[in-house]
């Protein structure tokens, strides 16, 4: 890196060191990403935070494997479309929730073999028949605990939930992320 080049960074996270949403920052060299020619500033702004979370959630959380079906809603949101992406980068087959037609239309575009409109159907049957009555290994619930209480019911034996909403009782407030739930029947 030289002086003059476009950077973008993600440093402290919730709780921790200020700085994140800064115009302006003095920072370790090792926190610091180059912002390559054919991203704007705005897109390099508000991706770190996003896939870090979203990393962490799938990867060092979930354990997300190749192969496995995993359910991540939101699909065509902010967070769900890093989600599918980087599930479908380690191999996992990847199912998403939607509103739209349009919303469906992104996330198959990102990879996800089956988007599922919410509106018009249940996801956890949809899922179900997806997984041919097994379930879904790994979840990602980015919506809030009444979804996440209905996910239980898509998840296969020994499945895993992350969740980056918190629920009542289940989280610290200053955690976002909560612990992998292990969903056993």
């Amino acid at each position: 890196m030289v002086p003059g080049d476009r950077v973008c960074f993600c440093h402290g996270g919730i709780g921790a060191t200020y700085g994140t949403y800064a115009e302006y920052a003095v920072l370790p060299a090792d926190v610091i990403a180059i912002i390559p020619p054919e991203v704007d500033f705005v897109t390099a702004a508000a991706l770190p935070l996003v896939f870090i979370t979203v990393a962490e959630s799938l990867y060092d959380r979930g354990d997300v494997q190749a192969g496995e079906f995993v359910l991540i809603h939101a699909g065509a949101g902010g967070t769900g479309h890093i989600g599918v992406q980087l599930a479908r980068l380690r191999g996992a087959r990847v199912a998403t929730t939607v509103s739209s037609d349009r919303k469906a239309a992104v996330a198959k575009d990102l990879g996800a073999e089956l988007a599922i409109s919410y509106r018009d159907q249940d996801f956890v049957a949809a899922a179900m028949n997806w997984t041919s009555a097994r379930g879904v290994d790994l979840a990602l619930d980015n919506v809030g605990h009444e979804v996440m209480q209905k996910t239980f019911e898509a998840m296969a034996p020994y499945g895993r939930v992350v969740t980056l909403t918190g629920t009542t009782g289940d989280t610290n407030e200053s955690d976002p992320i909560t612990p992998i739930l292990p969903f056993i029947t």
